[in-house]
């Protein structure tokens, strides 16, 4: 069936009818080009081989929290599993997951905009933005929890201003409570997301011109919603309750502490560099104009569709800024969760400065600008020039997979201090290594380090000296104590950066 059928099928209006169509797949082409280039070059992301590994794991029966160490909600560990057993090609068929995702993102970006502002134009635009933007490109093509919990998030966001520039009654009820199961399913991925609910309800709140009954219940259809996208996870807390509350949040928050800056100037530092990059800072400056344009009409309930979208929009946005200051570890990447928030919150702005610059030339500059800053990003993320990267270069850690299956056989467990190796290697590994939690153990207490079900310091140093693994792999520089002891007792066979490999020498 055409796009054209299927929209009309599902009752929406067919914005592909103009010759704007052929733009649009052009710019999708185009950003599919450029994820497609970063899932085969991009370098590993650490993350992406903890998340294959919790897939992995609950493929073998066990639970997350329960029996292994998880410091992310649930519902990654599921979705990942079907594709979690096949070696290196996991990797590509997760990443590939995550283009998918990414692209419909682009998708239901265009539509929107065409429903809420009827511009064709913006629309391109928009898709142009968000799709291009370096942030995008670099993270959207990796297994990150990021990716799952913007993509449900945002088509909860879509949902919920679709309630909140409707007119059809009969239809607000099902609109609320399918905005809050897509956000619900976007917190089980990444916890971070929770702050919807009270950012949207507050919205809602305030710009909806129903009674206070009916927003109420409303509100209600919205928590039920996302109550039953958690089934999943509440099931999961009930069977380790305390176990599922600090991996989720108290051993993240002492783990990121050692992992970025964690005092607020170095937040405010890390999000200069976000808010000052080419691409990001004109949304900023739009946004901003934008909403304070739509303020001083004053009377709420006289906005249209798009300043209410622009406001829930900008809302989100602040939200989520505030939050990843206030959260540890707080990276740059983060911020880019803000990028599809911000461009909606900015179409005001550009409205308004559309009409005064009307001038073919600077847009085709800003243009050209807004793709060559995606060159820094392809720098560092393909051709990676770093020495702190090369252990995750991909060349590296295939070369390193292969050493690993020459020296084991497919029954051998081996001991990695980095869960992927196991994974790609297709070699059952001790348990205890989800994440490497040596250096964040060591500020607990014993009842909480026995909680984690991580393996410290002390363990490992047994684990090493036992010689009961024939093949260790290691990341030199991360504890000393355990460079030493691999060096008495065992001889390097591969490096490969600051990854080495070690076979016992008896």
């Amino acid at each position: 069936m055409a796009l054209g059928q299927f929209l009309t099928a599902i009752n929406m209006p067919n914005y592909f009818q103009s010759d704007d169509r052929s733009k649009f797949f052009l710019i999708l082409l185009l950003q599919a080009a450029f994820l497609v280039l970063f899932i085969v070059f991009r370098l590993m992301d650490a993350d992406e081989g903890i998340y294959l590994n919790a897939a992995n794991l609950v493929t073998e029966g066990l639970l997350p929290y329960h029996d292994f160490f998880s410091n992310q909600m649930p519902y990654i560990s599921y979705l990942y599993a079907p594709i979690s057993g096949f070696g290196m090609n996991s990797l590509y068929a997760g990443r590939v997951i995550s283009v998918l995702f990414s692209l419909i993102m682009s998708l239901v970006l265009y539509l929107t905009v065409r429903r809420i502002s009827d511009n064709s134009i913006y629309a391109l635009i928009t898709v142009f933005l968000f799709g291009l933007n370096g942030l995008t490109l670099t993270w959207q093509s990796t297994i990150k929890t990021s990716v799952v919990s913007d993509f449900f998030g945002f088509l909860g966001f879509v949902l919920f201003l679709q309630f909140l520039t409707g007119d059809s009654r009969k239809k607000n009820s099902l609109l609320i409570f399918g905005a809050g199961f897509l956000i619900g399913l976007a917190f089980n991925f990444r916890l971070t997301h929770l702050i919807f609910l009270p950012v949207l309800l507050g919205v809602m709140f305030y710009l909806c011109e129903f009674g206070i009954k009916l927003k109420i219940k409303y509100g209600l259809y919205f928590l039920l919603g996302s109550i039953i996208a958690s089934t999943g996870a509440i099931i999961l807390f009930f069977i380790e309750p305390y176990t599922f509350f600090f991996d989720n949040l108290i051993f993240r928050q002492v783990w990121g502490a050692n992992v970025v800056e964690s005092n607020l100037i170095g937040k405010l530092f890390t999000y200069a560099k976000f808010a000052l990059y080419p691409q990001n800072l004109p949304l900023i400056i739009l946004s901003l104009f934008g909403v304070g344009m739509i303020w001083r009409k004053r009377d709420r309930f006289s906005f249209s569709a798009l300043d209410r979208s622009a406001l829930a929009a900008f809302s989100i946005a602040s939200a989520l800024t505030l939050l990843y200051l206030y959260v540890t570890p707080t990276q740059f990447q983060y911020y880019g969760q803000t990028l599809p928030y911000l461009i909606l919150a900015s179409i005001p702005g550009f409205e308004m400065a559309a009409k005064k610059l009307k001038n073919r030339k600077i847009a085709i500059a800003a243009s050209l600008v807004y793709l060559l800053s995606i060159a820094p990003f392809i720098r560092i993320f393909i051709f990676a020039p770093r020495a702190q990267d090369a252990g995750f270069k991909l060349s590296n850690i295939s070369n390193a997979v292969e050493v690993i299956k020459q020296e084991t056989t497919t029954d051998e467990k081996i001991l990695s201090f980095y869960p992927h190796f196991g994974i790609y290697a297709d070699r059952e590994q001790e348990l205890g290594f989800e994440v490497w939690g040596i250096n964040t153990l060591a500020q607990l207490s014993e009842a909480d380090r026995k909680i984690t079900n991580l393996i410290g310091g002390e363990q490992l140093l047994e684990l090493i000296y036992s010689k009961k693994f024939r093949l260790v792999v290691s990341e030199s520089g991360r504890f000393r104590e355990a460079d030493d002891a691999l060096k008495r007792n065992y001889r390097i066979i591969g490096s490969f950066g600051a990854i080495k490999i070690y076979k016992s020498s008896h």
